[in-house]
């Protein structure tokens, strides 16, 4: 019965406001089938630094105490994923982050071999899944977080758990004409622990929009190994090449 209603709600919604095409503007879905076709996967790297590793994890000869233990940013950032984060962004249609979602998981369980080190870890029963979080004024703002948003609908994907353990406790600037040196000197100490936490988990999955330097991510993850996390894996939709 619950399917049922939920196949009446969302013909209801889809009839009253109907999806189009980022790439072609094709009445239906935000990535239609002929478009999926031009959505260049991104291969993976390192995340601590960025030469190519086949499955994401980090290259075993680095020990670096805070670092990523692995990456996976599934397409790269060009043409109708840079159109489909600008819709999320800007016009504020998240529909398109359930469907980026949902191919990234087709995307990963077709390639079993390249993405098994994710998954595995992933569906690890105390793995739990944490977003890079917003300035709060700047989040109520713009009226939602799009990393958030990514993180909720794989906890739906994969039944996981989504939970909050960092706050952003500076207002940084735009990343977005800055360059590497700079980003990284922009967000360090933008990040804290929520005070009162009565549980650090051992595995997370950190997730956020986009990896162009890393320089976010590498710091979140730099406060929750402090904080006692021992294991982060870094998922993004969208990786710049």
């Amino acid at each position: 019965m619950d399917d049922y209603l939920s196949k009446i709600k969302e013909g209801i919604l889809n009839a009253l406001f109907p999806k189009f095409c980022v790439g072609c503007n094709k009445e239906g879905q935000y990535i239609c089938e002929n478009c999926k076709v031009f959505l260049g996967e991104a291969s993976l790297i390192c995340p601590v630094c960025e030469k190519s590793s086949f499955t994401g994890q980090k290259h075993f000869h680095y020990s670096e105490r805070y670092g990523l233990d692995g990456l996976v940013g599934v397409w790269e950032y060009e043409g109708i994923t840079r159109a489909a984060l600008n819709e999320i962004k800007h016009k504020h249609i998240f529909d398109t982050i359930s469907e980026f979602v949902e191919n990234a998981f087709e995307v990963m369980k077709k390639d079993v071999l390249r993405f098994k080190p994710f998954l595995s870890f992933l569906y690890l029963e105390d793995t739990y899944i944490v977003y890079v979080p917003m300035f709060l004024k700047k989040e109520k703002r713009r009226g939602f977080n799009q990393a958030k948003l990514i993180a909720e609908t794989i906890g739906k994907v994969t039944e996981k758990e989504i939970i909050s353990l960092l706050m952003k406790i500076k207002d940084t600037s735009l990343q977005t004409d800055l360059n590497k040196e700079e980003r990284f000197k922009n967000v360090k100490e933008s990040f804290d622990i929520l005070p009162d936490l009565s549980f650090i988990p051992r595995n997370l999955a950190l997730v956020d929009d986009i990896w162009i330097t890393g320089a976010t991510m590498k710091e979140c993850c730099k406060v929750l190994k402090k904080a006692g996390v021992q294991n982060i894996w870094g998922f993004t939709l969208f990786r710049t090449v």
